[in-house]
This record gives structure tokens, sequence and C-alpha cells, in this order.
């Protein structure tokens, strides 16, 4: 395991693209760049160094696989990484509604020789359970196909938290943060009407000792000790909803507190739900960020437990 973890640190340490990023190591072993997918794709699993091995991947090998990927700039950030590690260049192709457009690009992988990844994502909102009907059925139109082999969404958790008084959600927000819970139940049950493979993706780690300025200030003043202050502004704020308005913070226990339901309620779930545990991945790994939140150098690692997600759904 730690051999494992090395590689993906030298796989991702200087650059936020995976195959770019072995940089300097790179250099020092003298490898091409055909080389370095070679490389980052066995880390990231999504090649085997023994494919034939298993024969219930074997027989799957000549036919096509789609995965489809839903969330904000953290599971963009694993498509893009994806991608990369394909030939060609990613492309969007038009919906045939207002949603937000999805993106597709194609290689091959997991046993496949024709991989086709495709993605809606947002970077401003949290997509909630409500609109996620809308999106799978506008990304099956767009892809003329009635269901995806995979689908795997992320975590919306990280635009429901707050960090007073400078990160309000504000009125329009807050009822997401109240019924989140509620809200996985829903989007589990939309995600398994539009795939037999269905993949959550838990919150990411903050590592809120990376904060700075006001935001820093923020932390020290209402989130450390006994959260007096805390106590106080949810008081006013979230008067009928205390315990939530205290415990979805932005800080490193927010994200505790959101990782620990979300495991709850995949781990319940029936038919049972694959899960890529991000946060434990990214628990207490802040040399691996720069903002507390987007782990660029680890996605070599959320690759890998995607590809064993996939690979058991191939399995049955």
């Amino acid at each position: 395991m730690f051999l494992y973890v090395f590689l993906c640190f030298l796989v991702a340490a200087t650059s936020t693209n995976p195959v770019s990023g072995l940089g300097s190591f790179s250099a020092m072993i003298s490898v091409d760049e055909k080389q370095q997918k070679k490389f980052v794709r066995l880390v990231s699993g999504l090649d085997e160094s023994t494919p034939d091995i298993d024969l219930s991947i074997k027989k799957v090998q000549t036919e096509e696989l789609r995965i489809h990927m839903v969330g904000d700039s953290t599971m963009r950030n694993q498509w893009s990484a994806l991608c990369s590690l394909f030939a060609g260049s990613p492309r969007k192709l038009p919906q045939p509604t207002n949603m937000m457009p999805s993106i597709q690009c194609i290689g091959n992988g997991w046993g496949h020789k024709r991989l086709i990844a495709t993605g809606t994502f947002d970077f401003m909102k949290p997509i909630v359970a409500s609109q996620m009907p809308e999106i799978l059925t506008a990304a099956t139109k767009a892809y003329n196909i009635s269901r995806f082999n995979v689908i795997t969404f992320g975590s919306t958790a990280l635009h429901v938290l707050q960090l007073f008084p400078y990160r309000d959600l504000g009125d329009s927000f807050w009822p997401k943060a109240v019924n989140f819970e509620d809200d996985i139940s829903q989007m589990l049950k939309t995600v398994q009407m539009f795939t037999s493979c269905p993949i959550f993706q838990t919150v990411h780690y903050i590592c809120d000792n990376l904060f700075d300025g006001k935001w820093a200030e923020a932390i020290k003043d209402n989130y450390s000790g006994n959260n007096s202050n805390l106590q106080s502004i949810c008081q006013k704020r979230l008067p009928e909803s205390i315990d939530v308005c205290t415990s979805f913070s932005f800080t490193s226990k927010g994200s505790t507190s959101v990782a620990q339901i979300e495991r709850r309620k995949i781990e319940a779930a029936r038919p049972a739900v694959g899960i890529v545990d991000t946060y434990a991945m990214t628990y207490k790994q802040c040399w691996a960020t720069k903002d507390g939140v987007h782990y660029v150098k680890l996605i070599p690692l959320f690759l890998k437990a995607l590809s064993d997600q996939v690979r058991a759904c191939q399995k049955g």
C-alpha cells in the first residue's frame, strides 16, 4: 500500500494533470509520454497488469462501456484526469433541454476496447435530487441511449456548508442542508433507474487549517473551542434546525459530519450502491491540496477506487 501511495504522489506531485504531472519524475527515469500514460493507467486501475487472468472480465473486453459522472468541480477533475489518459480531445454535445451541457471523451479501459466517459457538472451550486431525473434523461437523449453502464455521482455537500459570517448559504440553500439525508435517498432512487451500477463518491475532507485571511479569522472566532459563538449565530439564523446549522460547517468537523451521514445512507441502500470513499482518502492529507478542498494529487487514488467498483459491477 505504501508503494502504491508513493507512486500516486510521484504521478501527481508537480501538476494538475495526472499525465504531465509525472514532470521531473519522468525526466529522472527517461520515459516518453506514451510510457507515462501507460504507467498512470496502470496505477489508476484503468488497465491491469494481467488483464486476462479473470475470465469474467475477459469475456466483455470487446463490448462498449459508458460511464456518466455527475457532480461539481471535484468530480470534473476526475473526469478530466480520466480523459487525459485517452487519445483525442473531449467534446461538448448539445442537450435537448436547458440543463447543464454534457461532455464526453472516448478511449479504452476496464477491460473494454471502447470506454465512453461522459459528465454533467455544476461548479456554482449543488446538484440536488430534484434535478437528477432531468439531468440523466437529457444525458441519455443526448447520447441516444436508454441507460448507462455506470453512473458515478459525487457529494454536493461542499455547496451546502456554511462558514459564518462570510459564507452564509442564504434562504434558498438552507433547505438543501436541512433535507440533505432525504436528498441522498431520492438521488439514489433516480440514479438506479438509469444504471445497474451506481457508484457514490463521498465529500472531500476539508483542511480548514489551510484557510487564511478572513476565513481563518472566522474559524478562530466562531468554530473553535465550545462553539458558543456559532450556537448564538445559528439560534438567530436557523432557529428551527440549530443542529443542522452548527454541524453543516465549511470546516474539517463539518466535512466529517457530512461524510458520516453519506456513508450511513449509502451502506443502508438496497439494492447495494458502490462507494468511492474520497473522504477517507483525503482525511488529514492536507499536503495534497492547495485550497483545502481539491486534492488533485490524489486523483490516481480516486480513479483506482472507482476502477475497483466498476470491475466489481462487471463481475456481478
